[in-house]
């Protein structure tokens, strides 16, 4: 596919082309992210409310392409959609702020 998907930029006001090879570590970057799979999982919480967890969490990782969290007030779950790598980041800082207050 990588070979298919060799990136051509046309510039429309100029006769200019620039030819990315699929070797070059930008185009990998590109290729890994459109290669990488969406999950769901469902993330129980112990000491923080979903619905003010979730807000944060949007927040904090808005930067991040395929992420989105969604808060279930009857389990007090959030269900969390990205790719592996956004859903280690949001669970890490779940991890961190589902702690019992004080």
């Amino acid at each position: 596919m990588k070979r298919l998907l060799t990136a051509l930029l046309l510039l429309p006001l100029s006769a200019c082309i620039i030819d990315a090879s699929p070797n070059d570590s930008w185009t990998d970057e590109i290729y890994r992210e459109a290669e990488a799979e969406v999950e769901v999982q469902v993330v129980a919480l112990q000491h923080a409310v979903a619905h003010g967890l979730a807000g944060i969490l949007a927040e904090s990782l808005s930067h991040l392409d395929s992420f989105k969290v969604v808060p279930d007030a009857r389990t007090n779950s959030l269900l969390l959609t990205g790719t592996e790598g956004e859903l280690g980041k949001a669970k890490d800082l779940i991890a961190t702020l589902d702690v019992p207050g004080q």
